[in-house]
């Protein structure tokens, strides 16, 4: 399994790079900041998948639209790091480029 900065990929989305970013929201819940998170939905082949990252933290968007150009999504439960399981990267330097690290993250199908 490939690396970025020592952590595997995360399986929830393989290649996310290859995909369209169609949607990023970040919704805040406002009784337990734990339950806050950020939807990304990606699509492909008219195909979309909406993932959801619960309790983001360190959320950097550079300037631009937000896109998919470099993104890797990253298992960082090997660090053992205090409620961070999750970690959004980018290996290439883009306008749009967005990152952060959250607890966890689920596939959307409903």
């Amino acid at each position: 399994m490939p690396t970025f900065d020592g952590d595997p990929d995360h399986p929830i989305l393989p290649d996310p790079w290859r995909w369209e970013l169609r949607e990023f929201t970040f919704r805040r819940d406002q009784d337990d900041w734990r339950e806050s998170y950020i939807d990304l939905v990606f699509e492909r082949d008219r195909v979309p998948k909406r993932l959801r990252f619960f309790a983001p933290q360190q959320v950097q968007i550079s300037e631009g639209i937000p896109n998919a150009f470099g993104m890797v999504i990253l298992d960082v439960s090997g660090r053992q790091l205090d409620g961070l399981g999750v970690r959004i990267a980018n290996f290439e330097q883009s306008y749009g480029a967005r990152t952060f690290w959250a607890a966890r993250v689920i596939e959307v199908t409903e």
